[in-house]
């Protein structure tokens, strides 16, 4: 709880401001606030703070070049003269995506809800709004205040200075934007932590399936007879939804008859053809191919293109890593050493 109308309230929340900026650098601070009062001429006065327009004497200065000051830089400034029309504009703020940083809230405002009230009404739709609490009546104590409202709540005593209110304000909306972006910050850290931890996991699934699958094949012996097995673990490794291999003429004769392992019931020709091309015939080149549905890995042997190993088929909202790549062409090389040892 933050009080007093001294410039030590303005200085406490500066050097919180400040420490925020050094963690985040917005763009620009969000401007948006509130004012509820029940006396027109109170929000007459804050709009003149908080919206100056340069006097006659200032605009020919300006005109002339010779501006005395800075220009103050203005908020957009919504008022209400009522604790439930307040609460209700700040709802329809949130519902637009468009908050208030800063509320300033007169204590008494009969027939209706008082400052405190409106607080706990508006901190319970929008937890990280800044409320001033402006009153120039002791109806609630300072402590009374922060056990009803908890944090980022300042009280101000009327009559308050002009300098007061503007550098309050700005203060208290810079920090808002500053404590946004943090919030934007480690929720985009945390994402990335999580995608890490995942992908890890993704690893250690892959590698055991890829230790598993060698060992097995090293103990059958009969590679051949094994490949949709090991099409399986492909399929496994690499959480995709099926896997298959497209193999052609062993003797190279005729490289336009191929069968494809498992039996599929759609015609893949087309696939088959368009990554061959893609691929080429590169003697002794490996390499891989991938588009957003397909993960393509060539079967070499001596030297030559014999078979492509496909996966189809990702996890909604996942690419083909790096380490995807890696397993199929792990995979593709093991059964490139299956033909070689059918060939012997």
């Amino acid at each position: 709880m933050l009080s007093g109308r001294s410039g030590q309230t303005c200085g406490k929340l500066m050097s919180i401001a400040e420490k925020s900026q050094s963690v985040a650098k917005p763009e620009a601070i969000n401007r948006r606030v509130l004012i509820v009062d029940d006396d027109e001429a109170i929000l007459a006065t804050y709009r003149s703070i908080l919206q100056p327009r340069a006097s006659g004497t200032e605009s020919l200065l300006a005109i002339l070049g010779d501006s005395p000051q800075e220009p103050r830089e203005c908020f957009e400034v919504a008022t209400a003269t009522q604790g439930q029309a307040g609460v209700a504009l700040v709802r329809e703020a949130l519902s637009k995506n468009a908050p208030f940083s800063v509320a300033f809230l007169d204590m008494r405002m009969p027939p209706g809800w008082d400052g405190l009230r409106t607080a706990q009404a508006m901190r319970t739709l929008d937890p990280d709004l800044y409320i001033v609490v402006a009153s120039a009546y002791a109806d609630y104590t300072a402590d009374q205040i922060q056990n009803s409202l908890n944090r980022d709540t300042v009280l101000l005593r009327k009559p308050f200075g002009r300098d007061e209110v503007y550098q309050l304000t700005r203060t208290l909306a810079q920090g808002w934007t500053n404590r946004r972006a943090l919030q934007d910050s480690n929720r985009d850290l945390q994402a990335r932590i999580a995608e890490h931890v995942l992908e890890r996991k993704r690893h250690l699934v892959r590698q055991q399936i890829l230790t598993d699958a060698v060992a097995h094949l090293v103990c059958v012996g009969d590679w051949m007879g094994n490949l949709s097995l090991l099409l399986e673990w492909i399929t496994q490794a690499t959480k995709t939804n099926r896997c298959y291999l497209a193999t052609w003429s062993m003797d190279g004769a005729n490289l336009d008859k191929w069968c494809v392992v498992p039996h599929l019931q759609e015609d893949i020709s087309g696939v088959i053809a368009s990554f061959r091309a893609l691929l080429g015939e590169a003697e002794g080149e490996c390499s891989i191919s991938a588009t957003a549905d397909v993960l393509v890995a060539p079967l070499f042997q001596d030297g030559r293109l014999q078979g492509l190993l496909a996966c189809e088929g990702l996890e909604q909202g996942r690419a083909w890593s790096t380490e995807d790549q890696e397993v199929v062409m792990t995979f593709a090389h093991i059964i490139a050493v299956c033909f070689a040892q059918c060939r012997q």
